[in-house]
């Protein structure tokens, strides 16, 4: 959806531009709350199955 700001280097053959674009920021400030989002359902689902397993042990 936000593309980001091309690297030295990569894509091959580009340049970085001088001052990054709204849409670069946009993507790279992204990256926090993705990682937040994913760690917590990481977890989630490892609580789910630590409590499913503990009920059938009984």
């Amino acid at each position: 959806m936000f593309v980001t700001d091309p690297n030295p280097g990569f894509p091959l053959g580009t340049q970085p531009p001088a001052e990054p674009a709204l849409h670069g920021w946009i993507h790279n400030l992204n990256l926090f709350p993705a990682w937040a989002a994913l760690t917590t359902a990481i977890l989630m689902a490892s609580v789910s199955v630590l409590i499913r397993r503990r009920g059938r042990v009984r």
